[in-house]
Formats: C-alpha cells, sequence, structure tokens
C-alpha cells in the first residue's frame, strides 16, 4: 500500500491483516474518526501515524496499542480538540505535532514520553495554549 489520499471517509479495520506496515499516512483524507486498533502486530509495530491535514478528524482512539509508535502527526486537524491521556504510554514516541489543531490543553500524561524530542504544538488554530503539569505550572 503505497499511499491512501483524497476522499478517504473510512478506515476499515481490516489494516490489521497488514503485517508489514509501519507507516500508515492518511494526510489529507476526509476520515472522522481513526478506528480503535486492538493490540494487534499491525498496531504494535506501526512507527509513524500521519494524520497530517485531515480536518475532519475530531478525535484520536485509545493509542496504548501503538506501543512502537514514534511519530505522530496532527498537524492541521482542526476539527481535533483533545488528545486521550493514552498517549502517555508512546515510551517511543520521538516526534508530537498537533500544530494548527483545535487542542488547547495537553494532557498531564504528556510528561510520560521520555523520548520525546519534538513537540511541535503552534499554528493559526492555536490562540492560546495551555499545558498542565504534575506540579501546577501552565
Amino acid at each position: 500500500m503505497e499511499r491512501i489520499a483524497g476522499m478517504l471517509e473510512v478506515i476499515s479495520s481490516d489494516i490489521m491483516r497488514l503485517p508489514f506496515l509501519r507507516i500508515l499516512k492518511l494526510t489529507g483524507t476526509c476520515v472522522e474518526n481513526v478506528p480503535k486498533l486492538p493490540q494487534s502486530s499491525v498496531a504494535t509495530r506501526l512507527k509513524v501515524l500521519d494524520l497530517s491535514y485531515c480536518r475532519m478528524l475530531k478525535e484520536i482512539p485509545e493509542l496504548s496499542a501503538f506501543l512502537s509508535l514514534e511519530k505522530l502527526i496532527l498537524k492541521g486537524c482542526e476539527m481535533l480538540t483533545k488528545l486521550s491521556d493514552s498517549i502517555g504510554m508512546l515510551k517511543y514516541l520521538v516526534e508530537l505535532d498537533v500544530s494548527c489543531t483545535s487542542i488547547v490543553e495537553l494532557p498531564n500524561s504528556i510528561v510520560n514520553l521520555k523520548s520525546l524530542v519534538v513537540l511541535e504544538i503552534g499554528g493559526v488554530a492555536c490562540k492560546s495554549y495551555r499545558c498542565r503539569w504534575d506540579d501546577g505550572e501552565t
């Protein structure tokens, strides 16, 4: 599977049948939700999930199944208003891009991302960004 783009609106949970899939790019598609993937070989081996500019995307599923995820790109997902607390379980996540989304507060669990090197949070849709840390700072 090289590229899924354009007018795609639904992602089938049958995607779990692609055991060698490491990068899933859904850039610019019309998906509203990413299907909840159980801990399957696909979910646990996926390294990159690129949902950039999925302007209809409203929510991200429970992320704990994505054990090997290194990059989560949500840039330009204008309807996305929050991240799941389960993001803190992604111990190999190196890059998180939530720029140009409607997310105004990052979950406290983000402090558990010990491998995180790049955090992109700026952008036009981000008017006031708050990040609550365990010690109560904003």
